[in-house]
């Protein structure tokens, strides 16, 4: 799958006719799917373990970072820098007028692989829905709850069409699906739902369907990983 984009009028050109173009995300990845994707690829390495390498890697990449070293990996370079003026040789940093920022440069082999991209043009059609996580805020739980739970979905591009019956939030699995209509809250990167009382214990998969802000006809976006509805005694 190579990079897709749509155009834009590009009001600031200086003929005003002119377009610039927008990448179109497919996808926000984030710790989770990266390690997913690992370990679709095959590896004796466990999701555990992957995952234990990755925090590591995060605390000791911004400890180092922090501590004023410049950080190069075969992906991007990192280093702080000090922005703001002094007006003596003397004066020391004062928050007030100078700040801390990070500067990341992207690694001189990730430049070669960015060139070979030969984007391809789409229609903009606006961002699909996006699940990314899925907690139980009653029992703290990642990935299973019990009926009555409150589940919050995070994720991108959540927007409901009203006037549409059909759309909303979905339970699926092989006996069917189950819409949960207790919604309790939706914005466009968050959704509070609470579990309906007598929904069967069983595994699921979430389903959302929507519309984006440019269109209202519905679409339908599924979770990759699945929800697990237990009894009571089982949690």
């Amino acid at each position: 799958m190579s990079l897709k984009y749509y155009l834009i009028p590009f009001p600031l050109a200086k003929d005003k006719r002119s377009f610039r173009a927008v990448p179109k995300h497919e996808r926000s990845l984030g710790t989770e799917d990266l390690i997913d994707r690992m370990l679709d690829r095959g590896t004796s390495v466990t999701k555990v373990d992957i995952k234990a390498v990755f925090e590591l890697l995060n605390q000791v990449l911004t400890q180092e970072l922090l501590q004023g070293n410049r950080i190069q990996t075969p992906l991007f370079s990192a280093q702080l820098r000090i922005e703001g003026s002094f007006d003596e040789h003397t004066e020391h940093f004062d928050p007030r007028k100078h700040h801390v920022h990070v500067s990341l440069i992207a690694s001189p082999a990730l430049v070669h692989q960015i060139k070979e991209i030969r984007p391809q043009r789409c229609k903009n059609t606006g961002q699909h829905a996006l699940i990314q996580m899925c907690t139980n805020l009653s029992r703290n739980l990642i990935h299973q709850a019990q009926p009555g739970d409150i589940l919050e979905i995070k994720g991108q591009y959540f927007y409901l069409n009203d006037s549409d019956q059909e759309q909303g939030l979905y339970l699926k699995n092989e006996a069917g699906s189950t819409e949960l209509d207790q919604i309790l809250s939706i914005k466009p990167s968050t959704i509070l739902v609470r579990l309906p009382v007598q929904i069967n214990p069983g595994t699921y998969h979430l389903e959302f369907r929507g519309c984006t802000k440019k269109q209202k006809a519905a679409h339908a976006t599924v979770w990759s990983k699945s929800i697990e509805i237990l009894h009571e005694t089982n949690l």
